[in-house]
């Protein structure tokens, strides 16, 4: 009888462990960033939180340091976070934990950023994204410096992050060349609900404009003189898939 009921509670154990391990889910994190007219914005990245539900699980990066935003552009990322477990439900938001070396660097020369709530309450990123148990998920934080930094009066630098986040499995994109490949500066790519723009590389012609929600979009080339901008419309966008355009020629 004791044999029996030892047997009985070791199996309610391994019931329960495998019950639990079967409600989590599996994140990886990547940090992408839109364009913007600096140098460099060196954002100290420390820690990440996610809040599944009403509950917050906090993981301090593996590699926590200062990065540069402005080098994870067109279709660049920076690896955050790895595999890491949260409870299965709906992803409500993150945060992200600053450090104190946030500098933005303009026309050569360095200054101080200000974060003013980045290191104690973390800067949100708004998501609404389910993950089911047992599934692992590609997430992509989207920093848009451009309209993230704010220069006040006195001529300091005001940190004010702009910060999306989406499953990769929920969002596409768009690729593209310019020609020729110094004709564009900015690709942009619109719809009535969501605006992304990156920088075209200017020694290929090519630019990739990531985190796009699925739907309809106007694709906008800006154009580097003598060349005139380019406008695309109805530029469809789908689920996990890149929608290639075939090569823009600028006229001038």
């Amino acid at each position: 009888m004791i044999l029996a009921i030892m047997l009985v509670a070791g199996s309610c154990k391994k019931n329960s462990n495998d019950s639990s391990a079967n409600k989590t889910s599996y994140l990886t994190l990547r940090l992408t960033d839109a364009p913007a007219n600096y140098d460099a914005v060196n954002i100290d990245i420390q820690s990440i939180g996610v809040q599944v539900d009403s509950g917050w699980s906090n993981f301090n990066l593996p590699n926590p340091g200062v990065f540069d935003l402005i080098s994870l552009s067109n279709g660049t990322s920076l690896l955050l976070v790895s595999n890491i477990g949260v409870p299965a439900g709906t992803i409500n938001q993150m945060r992200l934990h600053l450090g104190n070396n946030n500098t933005i660097v303009v026309d050569g020369v360095s200054h101080n950023l200000q974060t003013p709530s980045g290191q104690t309450s973390g800067y949100k990123v708004k998501m609404n994204a389910s993950i089911q148990p047992g599934a692992s998920y590609v997430v992509m934080i989207d920093f848009d410096a451009s309209k993230s930094i704010v220069k006040e009066g006195n001529g300091n630098y005001l940190l004010k992050p702009v910060v999306y986040g989406n499953l990769v499995a929920n969002i596409g994109q768009i690729d593209g060349t310019v020609v020729p490949s110094t004709g564009g500066n900015l690709a942009s790519a619109w719809n009535a609900t969501d605006t992304l723009s990156v920088f075209i590389n200017q020694v290929s012609g090519y630019f990739l404009i990531n985190s796009l929600v699925p739907g309809t979009y106007t694709v906008k080339i800006t154009a580097n003189s003598p060349y005139r901008d380019t406008t695309l419309l109805n530029i469809p966008v789908t689920l996990q898939h890149v929608t290639h355009l075939d090569s823009i020629h600028l006229g001038q």
